[in-house]
């Protein structure tokens, strides 16, 4: 059942509804499109579609077995066998990752050998902290943002004619009008608060920024607020501690060496160029990570996604989303995460590039309709 707070759509066709693959019908009420609509992608966890995946696990016509992730259609990387989803460039996250490892091996070398007392553990200390930043850079750069998965056949050509007019639907959340846009490439109507992701070529869930950074959907294969975006934040923050506690001992050891040599900032450039360069970069990362996560938990509080704050959140209207502060906090940090809508990791046929149509090939009689239920 879809939560309580979703009321009935004001629509102009009252007697359609949305199958289990998202798809617009004649055959069902118009409360079963909201419900369907919001419902779907969780009823459709990874437990069913590995159990629709585990009829074609020995194909009798002798094919090669390929797993899902080896004929997914969008631009993602996938890695140790489908179990990390990664965006198509990884440039950044790559750059990231040098300029953490780079940072604090200066740290070590230059930094911590000057200091009169406790080096080692100033050194240990630093090295942990990066250590932490590396892991939830490649937590959040790794992990499925919450893809939803495509229909092979457009959902447009397999409804009536009278739903085949119109590209979008809307829904009624608390009283506010919500817009279900189609998307024309995964041939879908997407949920509320969903993206398409055309660096990734993904309609997202929850869809709140494609990070160049770490090279994903901010969800980092873009991320989403359904299942990557904690680990964002929790990278984001670390960072954020990390390059303080590289800025100020850097900053120490410039100021201890005025002091001791009685020379001007530009004569000691020549001294130690390695603290001037090591607090510069940390500060301007300071600042950065800063202005950013103040962005984000402002957003956090309000249950607000930054693509909805870029195009104007909700200036018009109230935000149907707000549950208050400390409940946008509890849903955005500590709520469990929902499983992964695909299981890249399945065996398909490998002439069969599309999760939705394998689903429409093999779920046994009955399936649709428990869906929709």
């Amino acid at each position: 059942m879809a939560p309580q707070h979703v009321q009935n759509a004001a629509t102009d066709h009252e007697s359609n509804g949305v199958n289990k693959f998202g798809v617009i019908s004649s055959s069902i009420s118009n409360s079963d499109v909201i419900s369907s609509v919001l419902s779907t992608l969780s009823r459709y966890s990874k437990f069913r579609i590995r159990s629709c995946f585990g009829l074609f696990s020995d194909s009798p016509s002798g094919s090669p077995r390929v797993r899902v992730y080896q004929v997914w259609p969008g631009k993602n990387v996938f890695f140790f066998r489908g179990r990390m989803v990664c965006g198509p460039d990884p440039r950044g996250f790559i750059l990231t990752s040098i300029s953490i490892v780079l940072s604090d091996w200066i740290f070590c070398s230059y930094i911590t050998v000057a200091l009169p007392q406790h080096s080692d553990l100033t050194a240990i200390v630093s090295m942990i902290l990066a250590l932490i930043v590396i892991v939830t850079l490649v937590l959040a750069g790794t992990k499925d943002p919450g893809i939803i998965p495509r229909n092979e056949k457009p959902e447009l050509e397999e409804v009536g004619t009278s739903v085949s007019r119109s590209r979008s639907r809307r829904i009624s959340i608390n009283g506010v009008q919500i817009k279900l846009k189609y998307c024309r490439i995964c041939n879908i109507f997407r949920p509320p608060r969903s993206c398409h992701c055309t660096v990734c070529d993904n309609c997202v869930e929850k869809f709140d920024h494609h990070c160049p950074w770490i090279g994903l959907l901010f969800l980092i294969s873009g991320f989403s607020r359904q299942r990557n975006y904690r680990y964002y934040l929790m990278f984001v923050v670390s960072a954020l501690v990390f390059f303080t506690y590289v800025s100020a001992f850097s900053l120490w050891r410039i100021r201890r060496e005025v002091a001791r040599s009685g020379s001007g900032m530009i004569k000691l450039l020549g001294c130690a160029p390695e603290a001037f360069a090591l607090a510069l970069f940390s500060f301007v990362a300071v600042c950065f990570l800063a202005g950013l996560s103040v962005f984000h938990v402002y957003l956090i509080t309000i249950n607000q996604t930054a693509r909805e704050n870029f195009k104007g959140g909700y200036a018009k209207s109230p935000n149907p989303y707000d549950k208050g502060m400390l409940r946008n906090i509890k849903e955005a940090l500590f709520m469990r995460l929902p499983p992964s809508n695909v299981d890249f990791r399945a065996f398909v046929e490998p002439n069969w590039g599309s999760i939705a149509k394998i689903l429409m090939n093999s779920s046994p009689k009955g399936v649709g309709e428990e869906a929709i239920a």
